[in-house]
């Protein structure tokens, strides 16, 4: 599986299983972690860091274990559970998240401020069943000449209102005046 995609109703607990795989050719200590969701810098998907609260998707996963050690090539199954608190204020459709597995130790720099962390993670969605609602807007449009005066460079903004993730395509027709 590449998602984790469940239909779970308020109160509601799934109990399921992550297989984390060690491809590389040394033993590797890995920390596991649930997160809740957050918009890329260009709008994708991304997921939290580890450092920050946990409100939502990240908050309702309990991992059976932090921590992992895989010795080259080796992988190993990891329980997980997940439980939709019973709110009547949390509201019907999609809720994203994840599950992020980091290397435990990747060495601080001794002559930088900057720590980089290499994490991987599997996507989680949970879809409350209700009243789903399909609310996409289309905003701004812009124009700038690219890095040449033959190019230009066109970018839309789109804003999804609505309670489920939306895949869309946009297509430019651009004719010559």
């Amino acid at each position: 599986k590449q998602w984790f995609i469940y239909t779970m109703n308020p109160g509601e607990k799934k109990d399921d299983e992550l297989l984390a795989i060690n491809n590389s050719d040394e033993t590797v200590t890995v920390i596991l972690y649930p997160a809740d969701s957050t918009p890329s810098t260009d709008g994708g998907f991304a997921l939290e860091q580890f450092v920050e609260p946990k409100d939502f998707v990240g908050k309702w996963i309990t991992l059976s274990q932090a921590e992992l050690t895989l010795k080259p090539h080796e992988s190993k199954v990891v329980p997980f559970s997940i439980a939709v608190p019973d709110d009547p204020k949390l509201g019907v459709g999609e809720h994203t998240g994840g599950i992020l597995i980091q290397k435990k130790d990747q060495g601080a720099s001794e002559t930088s401020g900057i720590q980089l962390f290499t994490r991987v993670g599997v996507r989680m969605y949970v879809t409350i069943p209700g009243e789903i609602t399909r609310n996409l807007s289309i905003g701004e449009l812009t124009v700038a000449r690219g890095v040449t005066e033959k190019n230009y460079v066109a970018g839309l903004t789109v804003k999804n209102g609505g309670n489920v993730s939306e895949d869309i395509v946009v297509k430019f027709k651009i004719e010559n005046v």
